[in-house]
């Protein structure tokens, strides 16, 4: 009976022992609780201000507001540039036009001016695609038409000297038939009486040259040097050009400077193209990482179609004649060169 009595008290006291166990037990999980969900808002907190900044940014320049108008400024003077102006200038380079050289100059100008632009841009605005191909590829494109145009002047010197060889040969020519002429007439002439030397001498003879068509050699180079510099007046520029050109207007070196300077003259259009199709790629933002390869076979099938397009229309116009192309009766070698009449 006696264990009966004090179980019951016993079991009270231990109870009320350990209230106070079960209640700091009760209040760190609830503490734990409350430090979790603070670190899961913490958290979501994080990720939302990212979400929001990332969304705040841009992927393109197409969709970036801020300094747009150097952008547009950009595109207008490129396009300008690339698609109008060189055209027109390589025309006039293949056709050896006197309109060369201002060509250029206008073209490099505007994509000057376009370069302008590009910087200040970048600049102002952060790389919103990286490591893109149109940077590099609107310097390197840049630098290789300067150099066309360095090589321009190059091949118009050649062409001067050319020219001053060949006006040297006929007037030596000239001078040789005047020569002959005047042998001749003198050899007739010695057989006659001194009657006839005298009146010869009174009255011209038949076969005496009038002295208005001997033509000097300084009337030949009047004639072409208007011409030829019509862009280029004489300075320090001018005369260290013609005293270095003919050193390298004859060989292995000229006619390694005539297929490098067709080559880099033929292929302008088409790097204009290319770079112009780059530029809006970039400014669109599109074909990323591994779609770069999607792109690529995208221009290139459309760049076979349009280049095609234009071949023929070139064709069409008779602008490769002299490769048999625009007409049914291919020219043989004394019309053509060597090298076109056996393509």
């Amino acid at each position: 009976m006696l264990l009966h009595r004090v179980s019951p008290v016993s079991s009270a006291l231990l109870l009320l022992a350990a209230l106070p166990l079960v209640l700091a037990h009760g209040d760190e999980h609830e503490h734990s609780g409350t430090a979790m969900d603070m670190g899961n808002t913490h958290v979501n907190m994080t990720t939302a201000a990212t979400h929001a900044a990332a969304l705040a940014v841009p992927n393109n320049y197409f969709r970036y507001p801020e300094f747009a108008g150097w952008m547009y400024a950009h595109i207008a003077l490129m396009t300008f540039a690339w698609a109008i102006i060189l055209p027109i200038a390589v025309v006039f380079s293949v056709a050896r036009s006197r309109f060369t050289i201002p060509a250029q100059v206008a073209f490099l100008v505007v994509n000057g001016l376009g370069l302008f632009t590009s910087i200040i841009y970048d600049a102002k605005t952060p790389d919103l695609y990286p490591n893109n191909a149109h940077h590099k590829m609107g310097w390197a494109v840049t630098w290789i038409a300067a150099v066309w145009f360095l090589m321009t002047f190059v091949n118009l010197y050649m062409a001067r000297s050319e020219k001053a060889k060949e006006r040297h040969a006929m007037t030596a020519d000239n001078i040789a038939q005047y020569d002959r002429l005047q042998n001749h007439r003198w050899s007739r002439d010695s057989g006659h009486d001194s009657a006839t030397l005298c009146s010869g001498s009174r009255s011209p003879s038949s076969d005496s040259v009038p002295a208005h068509k001997l033509e000097s050699p300084e009337d030949f180079e009047e004639e072409d040097e208007s011409e030829e510099q019509g862009f280029i007046q004489s300075n320090s520029v001018d005369r260290f050009l013609l005293r270095k050109v003919p050193r390298i207007s004859s060989g292995r070196a000229l006619t390694a400077f005539k297929v490098v300077f067709t080559l880099i003259e033929r292929c302008m259009p088409v790097l204009g193209f290319v770079s112009l199709l780059s530029g809006g790629v970039v400014f669109g933002g599109l074909y990323r990482q591994r779609l770069i390869f999607s792109g690529m076979a995208h221009a290139v099938k459309g760049g076979i179609f349009f280049w095609y397009g234009i071949l023929t229309l070139g064709r069409w116009m008779g602008a490769f004649s002299d490769f048999g192309w625009a007409w049914n009766v291919k020219p043989e070698h004394p019309m053509v060169s060597r090298f076109a009449a056996g393509l």
